[in-house]
């Protein structure tokens, strides 16, 4: 059903911006309960709301939605774990403050974590993160040894370098070793204050020795170094064991972090697209829909500069035929009735004036375009696309089928498709829409008709010219993209004047008339 009704065009556009969110829009729920639906619904009006009243509030809220990192619960107990959970807390209780309180409350996005944003936050504002003096004495102490040795060689290393430098007029103040020609290092080579090795054919590489004492403080330093690791992976141990005992509130504020986003995107989305609330139905009550749109075939057309018609139908059961020459839109009615329940079901507004529809446990495009089955030909798809569909008729099912059995003889695909029209009609939880070219169908379903090429208006405009654009643009010009009721009898008699109008052979399009008159 997605890929028939291009439903992927709103996923493209619908961005959460937290890992929870996205994780979220991966899994795309598909909502069964009209309860549930009706609280997603209302939410997201809430949020809608609040971005339209306090629009920079929204902006903000975004901000720091988008800097909220994941959190590995399964993670090492080091600083990257920590800095990305003060991370986390510093910019959902952010986020949390910028919600209404109504709004907050709905979501469960009450602050309960300060104490542990605080132990995180010693002696280090902002976002970063670091392990602080405060966190332990031992490490103080240490700490303070480190310094002090540091000092110690800092100033043998500064006394050795300044001699050097008087001595040998040889500055090492900026680097850690000088390239200079072999020639002019001669009377370097023996001496103990340096370093020598080749470089090159003629240059060598001089580093400064600053002896042994230097190595000792350097030694020593280096076990106090060891030390502070030590003092800092217990610290580390605590801070982790810390945070764990916060895990469940931890999963609750990442719950509400999660639909904070998946709201304001949906409240984006709606906005930005001119979506509306739809209207959930009991179920047997039948589907309206009033200027309802296919964004993606509208976004094509505004690109072509080409008259885009919405759909509008109260339709009156829960089975519905649609025919229609070919070109006529009866593939872009059943695209745009599917957008909108997929819209609908999977909690989003939806590209309607108005839409009105029951909740169902299932969704299905019954025909063929799934991908290659193997032995099984076009025709064969299309069962098997059915077969699919059908398997969730007991449990309430919405059903799409465009040209069904198009790649078989016209008499059997009638009767074949007159049979399943006819069993849908005795599901009661089955909604269906079927487009066909078959006249004459005997099933007990509502019928619809695309009303077509509009020959009176074209016949005084003068006939058809230019090039094969030019007259896409004349077909859709007078094409009538609009479903009225029809009995179901009459033949379909748009396809000769649109071959005529694409520029077909003359010859051939009187020829097929002759063969319709019957001479």
């Amino acid at each position: 059903m997605k890929t028939f009704a291009e439903f992927d065009w709103l996923l493209g556009r619908f961005l959460p911006r937290t890992p929870y969110g996205r994780a979220a829009k991966d899994r795309l729920l598909f909502y069964s309960s009209p309860k549930e639906l009706e609280g997603e619904f209302g939410l997201t009006e809430a949020f809608i709301s609040f971005a339209a009243k306090f629009p920079v509030r929204a902006d903000k809220l975004e901000f720091h939605l988008a800097r909220i990192p994941f959190i590995d619960e399964n993670a090492p107990p080091d600083c990257a774990a920590l800095f990305c959970l003060k991370k986390f807390l510093l910019n959902a209780k952010a986020a949390f403050a910028l919600l209404p309180k109504p709004l907050a409350a709905a979501l469960g996005a009450d602050w309960r974590l300060e104490g542990l944003l605080k132990t995180l936050s010693r002696g280090e504002g902002g976002e970063n993160f670091h392990i602080d003096d405060s966190f332990s004495p031992e490490l103080v102490s240490v700490r303070r040894e480190i310094a002090a040795v540091s000092a110690e060689i800092a100033r043998l290393r500064g006394r050795t370098l300044a001699r050097l430098k008087r001595e040998h007029s040889l500055d090492f103040s900026a680097r850690e070793f000088i390239v200079i020609e072999e020639s002019s290092a001669a009377k370097l080579f023996g001496n103990p204050d340096f370093f020598i090795e080749p470089h090159d054919s003629s240059h060598v590489v001089v580093r400064p020795v600053f002896g042994a004492q230097y190595l000792e403080l350097c030694a020593k330093r280096d076990g106090f170094a060891r030390a502070e690791k030590r003092e800092e992976a217990k610290i580390l141990s605590a801070l982790a064991r810390g945070a764990a005992r916060h895990l469940p509130e931890m999963r609750r504020c990442a719950a509400a972090v999660e639909r904070a986003d998946i709201l304001l995107a949906k409240a984006r989305l709606a906005a930005a697209h001119g979506l509306t609330r739809p209207v959930i139905l009991k179920p047997g009550a039948a589907i309206v829909i009033k200027k309802g749109r296919l964004p993606p075939l509208e976004a094509r057309l505004a690109a072509e500069k080409l008259r885009y018609s919405p759909l509008s139908c109260g339709f009156s059961g829960r089975v519905a035929v649609i025919s229609g020459s070919n070109m006529g839109g009866k593939t872009v009615a059943l695209k745009t009735l599917g957008f909108c329940q997929l819209c609908l079901q999977h909690g989003f507004f939806v590209p309607a004036e108005k839409y009105s529809a029951p909740v169902f446990a299932a969704a299905h495009f019954a025909g063929g375009g799934g991908g290659e089955v193997a032995g099984l030909s076009s025709f064969g798809l299309e069962l098997h696309g059915f077969m699919s569909a059908w398997k969730d008729a007991d449990r309430g099912c919405f059903i799409l089928m465009d040209e069904f059995a198009r790649a078989t003889n016209s008499r059997e695909g009638g009767a074949l498709l007159s049979a399943i029209i006819s069993a849908f009609c005795a599901k009661q939880g089955v909604y269906a829409f079927v487009s066909t070219h078959f006249s004459g169908l005997r099933a007990p379903a509502a019928y619809y008709r695309m009303k077509g090429f509009d020959g009176a208006a074209f016949s005084g405009h003068g006939g058809a010219a230019g090039d094969l654009r030019g007259r896409l643009r004349q077909i859709n010009r007078f094409m009538r993209y609009e479903l009225a009721p029809d009995s179901g009898k009459a033949a379909n008699c748009d396809a000769l004047e649109v071959a005529r109008l694409l520029g077909f052979d003359g010859g051939i399009i009187s020829r097929a008339k002759f063969v319709l008159e019957g001479k």
